[in-house]
This record gives structure tokens, sequence and C-alpha cells, in this order.
């Protein structure tokens, strides 16, 4: 233990691991801590003493999860972290730390996957790449039609000729038709194109996913660069696609289900917004993913319609 006195005493050790010890989070240069006498630093930087009052903080609140532990316990060697990490499948460890850094980053500071077991996609049944396409191409073609509805009748006669018209549902087919559908209709429709994004994604036609907290009009022109005109939808086109990496299409579903529970527990306890997120852009990757990976149909193939989101 003598390096954790050196430690206290002043001397850092670059070769330790700052980390919570309940959610792993690990601090960087730009964390702050407010100390009683109001002054505000990195108390990493001075092992929990203020230099303001030269109070030594014994415990330290983590950022992340809102735990308070002894501060002497967030030094860790890289032996320490890799025997706590070995404990549990490496994979699903990495993947959890994945997932809550990436929510913290967004400002959703006390959301936690407790069970390594439900990071594990093995037994879970996703779309074909086919099916997936043919579903990318309707939403696009749906929210088409909202930003240009002078275009409704051309967009629903290439549909009808196209292998899309039997994968629409009875409400989307009513909607193509429909010459008038409402200003609430048409703005709910406009979200299509978000969930058409993703669906792109999972068929590697787009590279990266814009930021849950960006402007994702560059994804959408390239989007439309990739795929067929609209309303169209080439056999030779859909056996093209290729599903990309399970767990990546999992780790981003699982993100977006957080995010989707954040924002209904604000609904429900009326509290504000601390997050940078969209919340319309998350929840249509919620809902889109969900629909890739059969949620709401006991693990059988599922309709659009009837994917969940309730999370």
């Amino acid at each position: 233990m003598g390096w954790l006195r050196n430690l206290l005493s002043g001397n850092r050790n670059d070769g330790l691991i700052i980390q919570c010890t309940t959610c792993a989070w690990e601090p960087v240069k730009s964390s702050r801590w407010q100390c009683s006498c109001r002054f505000v630093w990195n108390t990493f930087d001075t092992s929990g003493r203020c230099p303001a009052c030269n109070k030594q903080w014994e415990t330290t609140q983590c950022l992340g999860c809102g735990t308070k532990s002894p501060h002497a316990e967030w030094y860790k060697t890289p032996e320490l972290v890799a025997a706590l990490e070995q404990q549990g499948d490496p994979i699903l460890t990495a993947r959890k730390k994945r997932l809550e850094k990436r929510l913290i980053g967004h400002g959703i500071r006390d959301s936690r996957f407790r069970d390594l077991r439900y990071l594990n996609y093995e037994g879970v049944k996703f779309k074909s790449p086919q099916e997936i396409g043919r579903r990318m191409l309707i939403l696009y073609a749906l929210s088409w039609i909202s930003f240009a509805p002078e275009d409704r009748s051309w967009v629903e006669d290439r549909v009808r000729i196209s292998e899309l018209w039997k994968d629409l549902s009875a409400w989307e087919r009513e909607y193509l038709a429909d010459e008038n559908p409402g200003e609430e209709v048409q703005a709910e429709i406009s979200w299509c194109i978000e969930g058409a994004i993703v669906l792109a994604w999972c068929v590697g036609l787009l590279d990266d996913l814009p930021p849950l907290d960006a402007d994702g009009a560059d994804a959408i022109e390239t989007f439309r660069e990739r795929v067929p005109a609209v309303g169209g939808c080439p056999p030779s086109f859909l056996q093209t696609l290729r599903l990309r990496d399970k767990g990546e299409i999992y780790e981003e579903n699982l993100l977006n289900e957080k995010v989707t529970a954040y924002f209904r527990d604000l609904l429900f306890n009326g509290e504000a917004d601390k997050t940078n997120i969209d919340r319309g852009v998350s929840l249509e990757r919620h809902r889109a993913l969900n629909w890739v990976r059969n949620v709401g149909g006991n693990g059988t193939d599922v309709s659009w319609e009837q994917t969940d989101t309730s999370t």
C-alpha cells in the first residue's frame, strides 16, 4: 500500500487507473467537483485535498452514477482493473463500459446495465438484410411524400409496381392513397427518414450514424446517393445488402432503448431534460432497431406495426 500513501500525500503515480468502484466510470481532465468551501476543481489532481481550504475529502461522488465511495478506492492498478473485468464476460463488460460512457457523454448519468446477460444478443433473431432493405425503402418513400406531397401519385405508382407493395401495412397503403392526410400525420411521417437512415446503417450503406446531438443532413445526402430512386426496389440492389456486425446493431439498439426510457421517465416525473439528445431521432432509431431484432413477438418475425417500443 506504499503507492497509496504516496498518492494521498500528493505524489501521483501515472501508472494507476482512476475509476469509480461502482460503475467503472473514469474521470477526465475536465471533470469537476465542488468543495464545501465552494471551490471547484478536479479532485483527482490533488488526491482529494481542496487547494483552497486544505480539506481532505475521504469520499468522492461519481459524476457518472452518483454513488459515493472512499476516495482511496478510486485508484486501481492495471492488474486490479484487469482482474475485476475478468470476473465477468470480457466482451459483455466492454460493451457495458462503451454504452455507459456514451450515455454519460449525452448527459444521462444514472442509467446502468446491471445484468451483463442483458448485453448478450445470442439467441436474438435479426431480420434479414433483404427485409431490412425493403423496409428502409418503404420509409424513404413515405418520408419523401411528407416533404413533397405533390409527388404522391407518382410515388404511389412506383411503389405499387415494385417489391415494396407487399410489405406495406394497411395504414401505409391508406396514407399513400390519401391526398389530404393532414398536417399532424405529415409531420409524423416526416420522421420516417430517420428510421430509413438507421436501417441503411444496419445493412452497410452508411459507415456511421450521425451522433444523437448532431445534424444528420450529410447522412441523408449520402443515403440518397446510395439507394435506388424513391419508390424503386430492384432485386439486384437487395441482393447486395449485408447485415453489419450484430454486436454493433445490438449496442445501438440498447443505447436508444435507454434514451427512450430516460425521456419516458422525464415525462412521468415532470423533470427537465439534461441531455443534448434529439429525442425524435433517438425514438425512430429505437423503433427501427427493435424491429430489426424482432422485439414484441416472442422471438418470431414481427411486423413493423407489432414492434414494441415501450422499453
